[in-house]
Protein backbone atom coordinates (compact mmCIF):
# COMPACT_ATOMS: atom_id res chain seq x y z
CA UNK A 1 0.00 0.00 0.00
CA UNK A 2 2.59 2.16 0.93
CA UNK A 3 4.41 1.40 -2.37
CA UNK A 4 1.13 2.12 -4.71
CA UNK A 5 0.70 5.86 -2.55
CA UNK A 6 4.12 6.79 -3.55
CA UNK A 7 3.47 5.80 -6.88
CA UNK A 8 0.78 7.75 -7.67
CA UNK A 9 2.24 10.82 -5.73
CA UNK A 10 4.80 10.80 -8.67
CA UNK A 11 2.51 10.22 -11.71
CA UNK A 12 0.61 13.40 -10.11
CA UNK A 13 3.98 15.13 -9.98
CA UNK A 14 5.12 14.38 -13.50
CA UNK A 15 1.57 15.95 -15.02
CA UNK A 16 1.75 18.79 -12.83
CA UNK A 17 5.69 19.83 -14.42
CA UNK A 18 5.22 18.52 -17.25
CA UNK A 19 3.48 22.30 -19.12
CA UNK A 20 6.44 23.69 -17.13
CA UNK A 21 8.80 21.49 -18.71
CA UNK A 22 7.91 21.72 -22.19
CA UNK A 23 7.88 25.85 -21.71
CA UNK A 24 11.50 24.83 -20.94
CA UNK A 25 12.40 23.17 -23.62
CA UNK A 26 10.97 25.10 -26.34
CA UNK A 27 7.64 23.77 -27.28
CA UNK A 28 5.41 25.92 -29.58
CA UNK A 29 2.17 25.63 -28.69
CA UNK A 30 -0.43 24.59 -31.39
CA UNK A 31 -1.91 26.70 -33.61
CA UNK A 32 -5.37 28.27 -33.29
CA UNK A 33 -7.88 27.97 -36.01
CA UNK A 34 -10.29 30.34 -37.13
CA UNK A 35 -13.87 28.84 -38.13
CA UNK A 36 -14.97 32.32 -39.70
CA UNK A 37 -15.27 32.67 -43.62
CA UNK A 38 -12.52 34.22 -45.56
CA UNK A 39 -12.24 37.40 -46.84
CA UNK A 40 -11.93 39.06 -49.77
CA UNK A 41 -8.90 41.73 -50.51
CA UNK A 42 -10.47 44.77 -51.67
CA UNK A 43 -8.63 46.85 -53.49
CA UNK A 44 -10.16 50.01 -53.14
CA UNK A 45 -13.32 51.63 -53.98
CA UNK A 46 -12.13 55.31 -54.69
CA UNK A 47 -12.43 54.66 -58.70
CA UNK A 48 -14.34 57.00 -59.98
CA UNK A 49 -16.05 57.94 -63.92
CA UNK A 50 -16.81 61.81 -65.36
CA UNK A 51 -17.69 63.32 -68.11
CA UNK A 52 -17.82 67.39 -69.04
CA UNK A 53 -19.25 70.12 -71.05
CA UNK A 54 -17.87 73.76 -71.35
CA UNK A 55 -17.79 77.00 -73.07
CA UNK A 56 -14.31 77.39 -74.75
CA UNK A 57 -13.26 81.12 -76.34
CA UNK A 58 -9.44 81.05 -78.54
CA UNK A 59 -7.75 83.07 -80.94
CA UNK A 60 -8.13 80.93 -84.38
CA UNK A 61 -4.93 80.30 -85.90
CA UNK A 62 -3.50 82.10 -89.02
CA UNK A 63 -2.06 79.86 -91.47
CA UNK A 64 0.52 82.59 -92.59
CA UNK A 65 2.02 85.30 -90.77
CA UNK A 66 -0.32 88.26 -90.86
CA UNK A 67 -0.69 90.43 -87.65
CA UNK A 68 -4.09 92.34 -89.20
CA UNK A 69 -5.50 89.55 -90.30
CA UNK A 70 -5.07 87.88 -86.78
CA UNK A 71 -6.84 91.57 -84.96
CA UNK A 72 -9.15 90.88 -87.75
CA UNK A 73 -10.31 87.23 -86.22
CA UNK A 74 -10.69 87.98 -83.08
CA UNK A 75 -11.75 85.37 -80.39
CA UNK A 76 -14.10 82.87 -80.88
CA UNK A 77 -16.44 81.04 -78.82
CA UNK A 78 -16.39 77.01 -78.81
CA UNK A 79 -17.55 74.18 -76.82
CA UNK A 80 -15.80 71.33 -75.65
CA UNK A 81 -16.98 67.72 -74.05
CA UNK A 82 -15.03 65.13 -72.44
CA UNK A 83 -15.08 61.63 -70.53
CA UNK A 84 -12.78 60.50 -68.33
CA UNK A 85 -11.88 58.28 -65.40
CA UNK A 86 -9.57 58.28 -62.17
CA UNK A 87 -9.30 57.60 -58.81
CA UNK A 88 -9.32 59.54 -55.39
CA UNK A 89 -5.89 58.37 -53.46
CA UNK A 90 -7.28 59.97 -50.15
CA UNK A 91 -9.39 63.11 -49.21
CA UNK A 92 -6.67 65.30 -50.75
CA UNK A 93 -5.31 63.77 -53.93
CA UNK A 94 -6.73 62.47 -57.06
CA UNK A 95 -6.16 61.77 -60.49
CA UNK A 96 -7.71 60.90 -63.98
CA UNK A 97 -7.30 60.56 -67.59
CA UNK A 98 -9.53 62.79 -69.98
CA UNK A 99 -9.90 62.91 -73.30
CA UNK A 100 -11.78 65.97 -74.88
CA UNK A 101 -13.15 66.88 -78.51
CA UNK A 102 -13.36 70.75 -79.44
CA UNK A 103 -15.97 72.06 -82.42
CA UNK A 104 -14.24 72.26 -85.75
CA UNK A 105 -13.30 76.33 -85.61
CA UNK A 106 -14.20 77.95 -88.47
CA UNK A 107 -12.35 81.15 -90.16
CA UNK A 108 -13.96 83.16 -92.71
CA UNK A 109 -12.27 86.44 -92.27
CA UNK A 110 -10.39 88.91 -93.82
CA UNK A 111 -8.11 92.14 -92.94
CA UNK A 112 -8.34 96.05 -92.95
CA UNK A 113 -7.11 97.33 -96.77
CA UNK A 114 -3.75 97.54 -96.67
CA UNK A 115 -0.99 99.36 -99.64
CA UNK A 116 0.35 96.80 -102.05
CA UNK A 117 2.62 96.56 -104.85
CA UNK A 118 0.96 96.47 -108.00
CA UNK A 119 3.78 97.39 -110.53
CA UNK A 120 7.32 99.12 -110.70
CA UNK A 121 8.17 101.90 -113.08
CA UNK A 122 11.86 103.80 -113.99
CA UNK A 123 12.76 106.62 -112.37
CA UNK A 124 14.60 109.74 -114.23
CA UNK A 125 15.88 113.14 -113.35
CA UNK A 126 15.09 115.87 -116.39
CA UNK A 127 17.56 115.05 -118.58
CA UNK A 128 16.64 111.71 -119.05
CA UNK A 129 19.24 110.34 -116.46
CA UNK A 130 18.24 106.93 -115.00
CA UNK A 131 18.15 107.42 -111.69
CA UNK A 132 16.56 104.49 -110.11
CA UNK A 133 13.04 102.69 -109.60
CA UNK A 134 9.56 102.99 -107.56
CA UNK A 135 6.82 101.42 -106.99
CA UNK A 136 3.14 101.80 -108.18
CA UNK A 137 0.86 100.69 -105.44
CA UNK A 138 -2.53 99.46 -104.82
CA UNK A 139 -4.98 98.46 -102.17
CA UNK A 140 -5.04 94.93 -101.13
CA UNK A 141 -7.02 92.86 -98.01
CA UNK A 142 -6.02 89.57 -96.85
CA UNK A 143 -8.14 86.90 -96.00
CA UNK A 144 -8.24 83.31 -95.01
CA UNK A 145 -10.86 80.28 -94.95
CA UNK A 146 -9.41 77.16 -92.74
CA UNK A 147 -11.16 74.24 -90.74
CA UNK A 148 -9.76 73.30 -87.64
CA UNK A 149 -10.01 70.05 -85.52
CA UNK A 150 -8.65 68.87 -82.21
CA UNK A 151 -8.69 66.34 -79.83
CA UNK A 152 -6.87 65.83 -76.89
CA UNK A 153 -5.44 63.41 -74.16
CA UNK A 154 -4.85 64.35 -71.00
CA UNK A 155 -3.60 62.84 -67.87
CA UNK A 156 -4.35 65.18 -64.48
CA UNK A 157 -3.58 65.54 -60.64
CA UNK A 158 -5.63 67.43 -58.63
CA UNK A 159 -5.32 68.85 -55.42
CA UNK A 160 -8.13 68.93 -53.49
CA UNK A 161 -8.18 71.87 -50.48
CA UNK A 162 -11.02 70.97 -48.22
CA UNK A 163 -14.53 70.10 -47.81
CA UNK A 164 -17.11 72.45 -46.12
CA UNK A 165 -20.87 71.79 -45.97
CA UNK A 166 -20.19 69.49 -49.26
CA UNK A 167 -18.37 72.14 -51.01
CA UNK A 168 -14.48 71.01 -52.00
CA UNK A 169 -12.37 73.60 -53.94
CA UNK A 170 -9.74 72.75 -55.98
CA UNK A 171 -6.59 73.10 -58.18
CA UNK A 172 -4.75 70.89 -60.88
CA UNK A 173 -2.39 70.75 -63.66
CA UNK A 174 -2.68 68.16 -66.97
CA UNK A 175 -0.04 67.18 -69.53
CA UNK A 176 -0.62 65.13 -72.24
CA UNK A 177 -0.88 65.77 -76.80
CA UNK A 178 -3.64 66.91 -78.58
CA UNK A 179 -4.07 65.30 -82.56
CA UNK A 180 -5.19 68.49 -84.47
CA UNK A 181 -6.20 68.98 -88.32
CA UNK A 182 -5.90 72.38 -90.51
CA UNK A 183 -7.61 72.96 -93.62
CA UNK A 184 -7.64 76.28 -95.48
CA UNK A 185 -6.43 78.83 -97.60
CA UNK A 186 -5.14 82.18 -97.22
CA UNK A 187 -4.67 84.96 -99.63
CA UNK A 188 -4.43 88.45 -100.91
CA UNK A 189 -6.88 89.69 -102.93
CA UNK A 190 -7.34 93.45 -104.45
CA UNK A 191 -9.49 95.73 -102.97
CA UNK A 192 -11.31 97.25 -105.73
CA UNK A 193 -12.60 93.75 -107.53
CA UNK A 194 -11.77 91.13 -105.06
CA UNK A 195 -9.95 88.89 -107.12
CA UNK A 196 -6.81 87.09 -106.13
CA UNK A 197 -3.85 89.43 -105.73
CA UNK A 198 -0.63 87.73 -108.55
CA UNK A 199 0.54 90.48 -110.47
CA UNK A 200 3.79 90.47 -112.71
CA UNK A 201 6.02 92.45 -111.47
CA UNK A 202 9.60 92.82 -113.96
CA UNK A 203 12.52 95.04 -113.59
CA UNK A 204 12.33 97.94 -115.60
CA UNK A 205 15.44 97.38 -118.28
CA UNK A 206 18.34 100.32 -118.02
CA UNK A 207 17.42 101.60 -114.52
CA UNK A 208 20.00 100.92 -111.27
CA UNK A 209 17.79 98.44 -108.58
CA UNK A 210 17.59 102.20 -106.04
CA UNK A 211 14.42 102.45 -104.62
CA UNK A 212 12.91 106.55 -105.17
CA UNK A 213 10.03 108.23 -105.00
CA UNK A 214 8.14 109.25 -107.98
CA UNK A 215 9.99 112.56 -107.66
CA UNK A 216 12.81 111.10 -106.78
CA UNK A 217 13.75 110.74 -103.17
CA UNK A 218 15.08 107.87 -101.42
CA UNK A 219 12.47 105.50 -100.47
CA UNK A 220 12.21 102.03 -98.58
CA UNK A 221 12.51 98.97 -100.99
CA UNK A 222 9.23 96.71 -100.21
CA UNK A 223 9.44 94.13 -97.67
CA UNK A 224 9.83 90.47 -98.65
CA UNK A 225 9.68 91.67 -102.70
CA UNK A 226 10.85 89.76 -105.12
CA UNK A 227 10.55 90.96 -109.24
CA UNK A 228 8.34 88.00 -111.18
CA UNK A 229 4.80 86.56 -110.59
CA UNK A 230 3.39 87.59 -107.20
CA UNK A 231 1.58 84.84 -105.25
CA UNK A 232 0.52 85.27 -101.71
CA UNK A 233 -1.43 82.48 -101.59
CA UNK A 234 -0.88 79.62 -98.71
CA UNK A 235 -2.56 76.35 -98.46
CA UNK A 236 -2.43 73.75 -95.67
CA UNK A 237 -4.21 70.11 -94.93
CA UNK A 238 -2.02 69.25 -92.07
CA UNK A 239 -2.15 66.35 -89.52
CA UNK A 240 -0.02 66.91 -86.32
CA UNK A 241 0.12 66.32 -82.64
CA UNK A 242 1.44 69.02 -80.11
CA UNK A 243 2.36 68.41 -76.58
CA UNK A 244 -0.40 70.16 -74.23
CA UNK A 245 -0.33 71.14 -71.03
CA UNK A 246 -3.37 72.97 -68.87
CA UNK A 247 -3.90 74.21 -65.39
CA UNK A 248 -7.08 73.76 -63.29
CA UNK A 249 -9.02 75.39 -60.53
CA UNK A 250 -12.97 74.82 -58.82
CA UNK A 251 -14.91 73.66 -56.56
CA UNK A 252 -16.84 70.19 -56.48
CA UNK A 253 -19.86 69.76 -54.66
CA UNK A 254 -21.53 66.17 -53.40
CA UNK A 255 -24.83 65.86 -54.24
CA UNK A 256 -24.87 62.35 -53.16
CA UNK A 257 -22.55 59.98 -51.24
CA UNK A 258 -21.23 58.91 -54.95
CA UNK A 259 -21.69 62.22 -57.19
CA UNK A 260 -20.50 65.26 -56.87
CA UNK A 261 -21.02 68.24 -59.30
CA UNK A 262 -17.92 69.53 -61.06
CA UNK A 263 -17.85 73.69 -61.92
CA UNK A 264 -13.71 74.61 -63.13
CA UNK A 265 -12.28 77.12 -65.18
CA UNK A 266 -8.78 75.70 -67.58
CA UNK A 267 -5.96 77.11 -69.55
CA UNK A 268 -4.79 74.84 -72.22
CA UNK A 269 -2.14 75.74 -73.98
CA UNK A 270 -2.32 72.61 -77.76
CA UNK A 271 0.42 74.66 -79.51
CA UNK A 272 0.08 76.27 -83.00
CA UNK A 273 -1.44 73.60 -85.56
CA UNK A 274 -0.68 76.58 -88.60
CA UNK A 275 1.95 75.54 -90.45
CA UNK A 276 3.48 79.02 -90.39
CA UNK A 277 1.20 81.16 -87.57
CA UNK A 278 2.33 82.66 -84.78
CA UNK A 279 2.81 80.06 -81.88
CA UNK A 280 0.84 81.92 -79.31
CA UNK A 281 -2.36 80.00 -81.33
CA UNK A 282 -3.72 77.50 -79.15
CA UNK A 283 -4.09 78.65 -75.78
CA UNK A 284 -7.91 78.23 -74.85
CA UNK A 285 -9.62 79.57 -71.82
CA UNK A 286 -12.65 77.14 -70.82
CA UNK A 287 -15.39 77.25 -68.16
CA UNK A 288 -16.47 73.63 -67.54
CA UNK A 289 -19.40 71.72 -65.67
CA UNK A 290 -19.13 67.85 -65.08
CA UNK A 291 -20.04 65.09 -62.99
CA UNK A 292 -18.06 62.45 -61.12
CA UNK A 293 -19.75 59.06 -60.28
CA UNK A 294 -18.32 57.05 -58.06
CA UNK A 295 -19.90 53.39 -58.46
CA UNK A 296 -20.34 51.19 -55.20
Amino acid sequence: MVMNKSFSTALISIALCAPAMGADMGYAPPPEYSLDAERPVQIGNGWYLRGDVGWSRERPPVIAPDAALSAALGKKDGWVAGLGAGYQFNSYFRADLTLDYRNTMRTNAKSDPFTCLTGVQGVSDAAGTALGITAITGSCYSGQKADFKRTSLLANAYLDLGTWSGITPYVGVGVGATYGRAEGLYNWYTSNNGEAYNPDIPYPNGFPQRWLTASGGAAPAPDDFTFGKQDKSVTTSKSQVNFTWALMAGISYAVSSNAKLDFGYRFVNMGSFAPNGPKKDGQVQEFRMGLRYSPD
